[in-house]
């Protein structure tokens, strides 16, 4: 099973796949400049799992990607992404197949629901930068289905690492042990657990031989089970 992304502008095209790389390691990313490549690259690559459009490709007349990719595969998950305000433009994709229209930059709340009003399918918020905050009660009342918190974790990412050099230049290195034992109570604070030793451990247990197995025991960074 295979995700294609088919965009010509290079920059975007390599940002998704990255992105989709991340969340589905899993899986095979395969970018294409233009949609005539698309054919080859399926029978090259197998199955799709997703697709995502760009709405103004090279030598295709409007919509007419959207529809021909869900009369194929009427099933698979179609994202269409565009630069253009258009709700006009939204409609056609939905009407040609798209399963959401993906709402970007919007200055108040007034505008969102405006847009959730007008466009004619479920809405896909994102909910940064100048967007306006929703809580999901509010959401759910004026019609958006689903929302992305793109900068929210670099956010919190940021804020966490300067509080600790902070707490780090005040303190000195003995700090760290402080964050350490801070770091051991909470919930994801057991490094083996988050990284999934628990179920390599399972693994190794059901497919690796016993002799091939003691090799490892003793080592640096071996723990028979993750809580310890």
């Amino acid at each position: 099973m295979s995700l294609y992304v088919i965009d010509d502008h290079p920059m975007v095209r390599q940002m998704i796949g990255m992105l989709l790389r991340r969340l589905r390691p899993a899986s095979k990313v395969v970018e294409l400049e233009k949609y005539s490549e698309l054919q080859a690259a399926l029978i090259k690559n197998g199955e799709p799992e997703l697709f995502v459009l760009d709405l103004l490709l090279p030598g295709v007349k409007g919509a007419t990607a959207i529809s021909d990719v869900k009369k194929m595969y009427p099933e698979i998950p179609l994202v269409v992404l565009s630069a253009m305000p258009s709700g006009e433009a939204r409609d056609a994709c939905l009407e040609a197949g798209a399963d959401l229209a993906f709402v970007e930059g919007p200055k108040d709340k007034e505008e969102v629901a405006h847009i959730c009003q007008a466009v004619k399918g479920p809405v896909f918020y994102n909910m940064t930068g100048i967007s306006p905050r929703f809580t999901a009660e509010e959401m759910a009342a004026i019609g958006i289905r689903a929302c992305i918190l793109p900068g929210a974790a670099m956010r919190a990412t940021i804020m966490a690492i300067h509080d600790f050099a902070t707490t780090l230049k005040a303190e000195g290195p003995m700090a760290e042990a402080a964050y350490d034992a801070r770091f051991k109570q909470h919930p994801m604070g057991n490094l083996h657990g988050f990284a999934g030793f628990d179920r390599i451990r399972e693994m190794e247990a059901e497919f690796l031989p016993a002799e091939a197995a003691e090799k490892y025991q003793g080592g640096l960074g071996y723990a028979p089970k993750a809580a310890e």
